[in-house]
């Protein structure tokens, strides 16, 4: 998946995981601060029941979420505690992650490499 939309996710994730939002988040990878809704893309995000949506399985015990940007690029997101999980439908890269204090870690499959940011 493109590094934008792995910022977007670490960022939402983080955002729903620490009941918190930011006007930026640190990218190590990148070693800039990006600016939300600028640097990174704000989809609408929605939620989906477990059994319906995305055409995944998702867990009941976890909150899932549906992420459209304004090209219906599609990514489903589920959130349990401090893990997070899901799948970019539009690279077909799977991804999960953690956040501890204001640091988000992401693994993409498909890179097979971690990303970390921070609020």
């Amino acid at each position: 998946m493109s590094e934008d939309m792995r910022a977007t996710i670490a960022y939402i994730a983080g955002s729903l995981i620490k009941d918190e939002k930011s006007a930026a988040i640190y990218d190590r990878d990148r070693e800039r601060f990006l600016n939300v809704g600028v640097d990174v893309p704000m989809p609408r995000v929605s939620m989906h029941d477990p059994e319906k949506g995305c055409q995944v399985k998702r867990s009941p015990d976890c909150s899932n979420f549906c992420l459209l940007d304004d090209k219906d690029h599609h990514v489903c997101l589920s959130v349990q505690g401090r893990l997070f999980d899901g799948i970019d439908h539009d690279s077909l890269s799977h991804f999960s992650g953690h956040v501890i204090d204001n640091v988000v870690s992401l693994y993409d499959y498909r890179k097979s490499d971690y990303f970390f940011y921070q609020f």
